[in-house]
């Protein structure tokens, strides 16, 4: 499963990671409104690793995402 996202939450929220299995993806873009990095997060078993892949700029996320508790 791979899953783009195409706003900026300040940190990537649980309930997408929660929809990787394993060997999974999620390519997102996380940060403040002025500074932000495009994030590819892997599931590996019951471990995520996480690689900032460039600096990016994207509107905000906002809504009830955003406003759920969040990891880094």
């Amino acid at each position: 499963m791979r899953i783009i996202v195409t706003c900026a939450p300040e940190k990537v929220p649980p309930p997408l990671t929660a929809q990787l299995k394993d060997g999974g993806r999620l390519i997102i873009p996380v940060g403040s409104l002025s500074s932000q990095e495009l994030v590819l997060v892997r599931k590996r078993g019951d471990k995520l690793e996480r690689h900032a892949v460039l600096p990016v700029r994207f509107v905000r996320m906002t809504g009830q995402s955003q406003a759920r508790e969040t990891v880094e």
